[in-house]
């Protein structure tokens, strides 16, 4: 039973976010229709839902705590569902841009599939199953862009929208079979006395992450673009890391744990610095792979970590919160990205001294439940 859960959430989260992650990287062209110069305000288009999930998830995490975690994932999902039909009748940016930040604000289905799973399953079989909805996002995002890609030559982005509103619509479907966790008298008295101070150390490692892994992703495909005259290399360049991830990932359960979080902060680190002298496109391919497995080491450690922390804190507020600090990381990446976008060399400088100054804090000793609650 609980492995049917684990993957109807799975699946659900999925088919919600094939379309958050498909569709933005051609919100240009959706400008670009509605005239003048909009298309200057792209960038920032592309990141406000992060920003707006940021401000909104630690609300939503504290709203699941109270009602339910399916009720609320529900919730998450009928909220993107709404929000991508109104994108798809947005005429112009401005409409564009308020449809944007209702996605951010009505959605957080991540966070809200992690707080059900959290009140479901515990330990390490929570950790692989936030795991593997981290595995369902990469997937999505090496699909959704190629078939939207496809779509686009005959159907308008706007239009997309709103035939893709139907799959949030089929997660809630598929989320109201499922069935509400128990909330027990611990628990209660869980969500009452426990702070989240013992889980700074474990968001602030997920900030670092995001912040170093996104910040070269947004510029990475212009700046290679020149060493080959094959269109697709550059995609495929930069879909490696993800493939690697996804092909990591059944092997993490065999390594020896302890040792796995600061491990991959290295991996990220060395491999993006020396992303500066890779001319060579079979190297460079070679680094994006070794990038991958350190992410997924990362992702599944902190994963640990996260399970961890919900055996004694309410999960609604724990994912809430840790998926704020995540955001919050996409979106100072974003940021620097922009203005570094003219020396892009810069850009693997910094994400890549991020990731192993991030090292020190994986020796950090971690707060424990009882200096948390005495704080």
């Amino acid at each position: 039973m609980t492995g049917q859960v684990t993957l109807m959430v799975v699946l659900g989260h999925f088919v919600a976010a094939f379309t958050a992650l498909g569709l933005p990287p051609y919100l240009t062209e959706a400008l670009r229709g509605m005239g003048g110069d909009g298309t200057r305000w792209a960038g920032i288009l592309y990141i406000l839902p992060t920003i707006c999930v940021a401000i909104s998830a630690p609300f939503w995490g504290k709203m699941a705590d109270r009602y339910g975690s399916r009720k609320l994932l529900i919730r998450a999902q009928l909220g993107l569902a709404v929000s991508y039909f109104l994108t798809s009748q947005a005429n112009s940016p401005l409409m564009l841009a308020l449809s944007l930040m209702l996605q951010g604000l009505l959605g957080g289905t991540f966070s809200a599939s992690s707080a059900y799973l959290g009140n479901q399953l515990k330990g390490k079989t929570l950790s692989r199953a936030l795991t593997l909805m981290q595995s369902s996002a990469r997937l999505a995002l090496l699909v959704a862009p190629v078939l939207v890609g496809v779509l686009i030559q005959h159907h308008p982005v706007l239009q997309l929208y709103g035939w893709f509103c139907l799959l949030p619509l089929i997660s809630a479907l598929l989320t109201f079979f499922l069935p509400e966790p128990p909330v027990t008298a611990k628990h209660q008295r869980t969500q009452k006395k426990v702070s989240l101070k013992a889980g700074q150390r474990v968001f602030w490692l997920e900030f670092l992450f995001v912040l170093s892994t996104i910040l070269s992703f947004p510029y990475f495909i212009d700046h290679i673009s020149h060493q080959t005259t094959l269109s697709w290399v550059p995609g495929l360049l930069f879909s490696l890391p993800h493939l690697a991830y996804l092909l990591a990932v059944p092997l993490l359960p065999r390594l020896p744990q302890g040792w796995t979080l600061g491990a991959g902060f290295v991996l990220v680190g060395i491999s993006l610095l020396w992303h500066l002298w890779a001319s060579d496109l079979l190297l460079l391919g070679l680094l994006r792979l070794v990038l991958g497995f350190g992410m997924a080491l990362c992702i599944s450690s902190i994963n640990d970590l996260a399970a961890e922390l919900a055996e004694h804190h309410p999960r609604g507020q724990l994912f809430g919160v840790l998926e704020a600090y995540g955001k919050g990381g996409a979106v100072v990446a974003g940021i620097l990205a922009s203005l570094l976008s003219t020396h892009m060399e810069w850009t693997f400088w910094l994400s890549g001294t991020v990731a192993l100054v991030s090292v020190l804090l994986t020796l950090s000793p971690a707060r424990t439940l009882q200096q948390a609650t005495t704080d």
